[in-house]
């Protein structure tokens, strides 16, 4: 059973780690003429400055770290977590 867990948390930790550096590059992965032919091309417009009503509210973790922190707090001991994340 702790085998398990083990291989669980390994594979958890592979995947956050995995998905979370998908397309990321230092300098954006395109060039700024690429970008501007494909906004022109789909119509694409720069975001509104006119953000909704929810956008100031608190909607999860923001970093892979914390989300694995909070998953691995969740398989120790989800009452627990269940009840700090309630309150």
């Amino acid at each position: 059973m702790k085998l398990k867990k083990i291989a669980i948390l390994v594979i958890m930790l592979l995947l956050v780690l995995v998905c979370s550096q998908a397309g990321a590059t230092e300098d954006g992965g395109i060039s700024a003429e690429t970008r501007e032919r494909i906004s022109d091309q789909y119509g694409l417009e720069s975001p509104s400055s006119v953000l909704p009503y929810w956008a100031g509210a608190d909607i999860g973790t923001s970093s892979p770290v914390d989300l694995m922190l909070l998953i691995i707090r969740f398989i120790v001991s989800p009452l627990t977590v269940m009840i700090q994340e309630l309150l």
